[in-house]
């Protein structure tokens, strides 16, 4: 079953584009984009959020980004060891570095969580408070 990825229309598997918008298809003539966000929930997403800092981006399959959102936490962390240990300017700029960065996209998307604009790795936004 086949999705268009912009407007989330059914699609025949062998069109190159969507009847609906005219967004040309992925894949071998395909979008393999899902029209929902499946049992993805805002709840979930939040408490990964507060309690792990990148977790709701491993929940919604935006692993890369989740990656990259960890990194910058052992960025933290790091420097946090760093200053421990009494190596306090380089500490101090592993913090920043990882902190100020990673800060800003966790309130980004906090306030998306909240008004319901956080999305899958497929677009499709996770509605759904459970």
């Amino acid at each position: 079953m086949a999705f268009c990825s912009k407007c989330g229309v059914k699609l025949e598997e062998d069109v190159r584009f969507c009847s609906s918008c005219g967004n040309q298809t992925g894949y071998a003539g395909i979008v393999t984009n899902q029209q929902n966000s499946g049992n993805k929930n805002l709840t979930v997403a939040l408490l990964l959020l507060l309690f792990t800092g990148c977790g709701h981006r491993f929940y919604a399959g935006k692993a890369g980004t989740a990656v990259l959102m960890l990194i910058l936490l052992i960025l933290v962390y790091v420097g946090i060891g760093l200053i421990e240990a009494e190596e306090n300017e380089v500490g101090l700029l592993f913090m920043a570095i990882g902190f100020i960065p990673w800060i800003i996209w966790w309130i980004i998307d906090l306030v998306g969580i909240c008004n319901r604009r956080f999305s899958d790795k497929y677009g499709n936004p996770i509605t759904k408070w459970q």
